[in-house]
């Protein structure tokens, strides 16, 4: 009897509506049109679902942090770090997508971006088009799911942020930011604590683990809001799928994907597509439908070949920027409470230039890790010092990282004050694929020099407001190289298909019944932490599909 494969536990065949992602974008969609379509809906999601608990920290287990090779051989992991020319990008996997390791913050975005000409004036039909306007209506439907309030708690890491603007003179620029966090009561267990039918949380621990994935839950991650909800609906969502091209049909569209659970390749048709597999994700997967492409012994051609030739363009780091304040006169411990508690909003405008400067935290993990596994201190300390050894050698990364990793062991960290920054860069990136159909990015830094500049500048001065010394970023300070954990752009909406690969409602252009909801949209940078833009976006392209399809009749 010849063996068959195993069933993938997508066994259904047909769907009205695939959603492929499961950040904000797509978690927003799915949650939205479940009540019309119920198990007719369902979301196809690259990495694994993480139920309470189940987040790694292992060190010694790399499969379980890092994905690689589109999840071959087990590298299935939570984080995905893609270094190019000129730009290294962080991302996430996982049910739940950016949800699970961003930082809490929502922010609209800043509505000088607005004025830009690439952003479209009228909508098809010839009707003025407010962007500001609309995203202020947007906003509050993603404020009402995720539950953003500022943080209860005065720490030092918030406190010290505050008195370096206050000592440059910029202290009314100073504000909380509101967190999408369960603070409830610290560390205790409540069932459904929205009363909307949603899984347990814990009230925030202030562990600091907000970006390497809350094992307590207090996250307002979207599966545990907006993906519930829509599985409350019927909707199914399917995590380890990664799909791999799309082919229209006279049906709709044939997803094709690989069950990284089961190891094998299968398809499922779907009346629609809403692509929400992130900036990245989502510009490579059409850029493989445009374009085809080859690996080992598979080969197609192009399947959507009259998407518009600004797919790939407008690609943005978000302005991202860094650096870190050590040796300073405050107390800021940086390992407790969430990442993200402060912010100075420069985006009025210093010099000129557009950002917010925000301070960060990182957990304590690595070094209590070592110290759990090592109880004699000295060997601990030697591993570390193969680490410095290691990243001292790393394509030209020089000192910086060492001189970070020996402010860490010899425990200087409870005065460095760590600067995050976005801003409104050029967003004058170009995203290609190569032969076998995996994104490069081709950035030229010299249009968003400014800002970077300028941030720098600012950075020095707070700093020397809390007489400290300036770590600069180790990524442009080695490489003149841009880290991002924001990638924005790569599907950017326009007027046209000559000038943009979606139209105001997110529908592709030249393809009936594909959308695009993710960060790829965006053809500017949005100046500020872009979760809350992009659930947003999620939210109108949602609200379009509902009111024009769903609701015909």
């Amino acid at each position: 009897m010849q063996n068959k494969s195993p069933k993938s536990h997508t066994t259904k065949k047909r769907f009205d509506t695939v959603v492929i992602g499961s950040g904000f974008g797509g978690a927003v969609v799915a949650c939205r049109l479940a009540p019309y379509l119920k198990d007719s809906l369902c979301v196809l999601e690259r990495g694994k679902r993480y139920h309470m608990g189940e987040f790694p920290r292992d060190f010694f287990k790399p499969k379980d942090w890092w994905w690689r090779d589109e999840g071959g051989d087990g590298w299935a992991g939570i984080f995905e770090y893609t270094s190019y020319d000129t730009f290294a990008v962080h991302r996430c996997s996982g049910v739940g997508g950016g949800s699970l390791i961003y930082a809490n913050v929502l922010l609209e975005p800043v509505k000088e971006i607005f004025k830009d000409s690439r952003w479209p004036k009228e909508d098809p039909e010839g009707m003025p088009i407010n962007w500001e306007a609309e995203f202020e209506r947007q906003c509050p439907k993603v404020h009402d799911m995720l539950r953003p309030q500022k943080i209860p708690y005065n720490l030092f890491k918030t406190r010290a942020l505050k008195r370096a603007a206050e000592n440059i003179r910029n202290g009314a620029a100073f504000d909380t930011p509101p967190l999408a966090i369960y603070f409830g009561e610290r560390g205790v267990h409540r069932d459904d604590p929205y009363d909307r039918r949603g899984p347990a949380q814990i009230g925030c621990a202030l562990c600091g683990e907000c970006v390497i994935g809350c094992n307590n839950h207090s996250k307002n991650t979207v599966d545990l809001n907006y993906l519930a909800i829509a599985q409350g609906h019927g909707a199914e969502v399917f995590s380890q799928h990664v799909v791999r091209y799309l082919e229209p049909t006279p049906e709709g569209y044939i997803v094709h994907f690989t069950n990284l659970r089961w190891h094998y390749k299968n398809s499922i048709i779907a009346r629609r597509v809403v692509l929400s597999a992130g900036s990245l994700g989502s510009t490579e997967l059409l850029l493989r439908c445009k374009y085809g492409y080859k690996r080992y012994k598979f080969k197609t051609g192009p399947t959507l070949p009259d998407l518009s030739d600004k797919l790939g363009h407008y690609f943005s780091g978000n302005g991202d920027f860094g650096g870190i304040a050590t040796y300073t006169d405050e107390v800021v411990n940086f390992a407790e409470g969430p990442t993200i508690t402060g912010m100075i909003n420069y985006s009025m405008g210093q010099n000129g230039q557009r950002f917010i400067v925000e301070e960060g935290g990182f957990p304590d993990i690595l070094r209590s890790y070592l110290r759990s596994k090592f109880p004699d201190y000295s060997i601990a300390r030697k591993l570390f010092q193969k680490i410095k050894t290691f990243v001292g050698l790393d394509r030209g990364l020089g000192r910086t990282f060492p001189e970070l990793l020996g402010l860490l062991e010899f425990r200087s960290d409870h005065r460095m004050l760590m600067y995050l920054v976005m801003g409104l860069d050029a967003a004058n990136g170009r995203m290609e694929i190569n032969e076998e159909g995996y994104v490069n990015i081709k950035w030229n830094p010299e249009r968003s020099l400014p800002l970077y500049h300028e941030i720098e500048n600012t950075l020095q001065k707070l700093t020397h407001g809390i007489n400290g010394k300036l770590l600069g970023n180790p990524w442009w300070i080695s490489r003149n190289k841009v880290y991002t954990v924001h990638p924005l752009g790569g599907c950017p909406v326009g007027g046209s298909r000559n000038e943009g690969v979606v139209d105001c409602y997110g529908r592709v252009f030249g393809y009936k019944d594909l959308y695009v909801s993710d960060g790829s949209v965006f053809p500017t940078s949005v100046g500020s932490n872009p979760a809350m833009s992009i659930a947003a976006w999620g939210e109108r392209v949602s609200e379009h599909i509902i009111a024009t399809e769903l609701k015909k009749g």
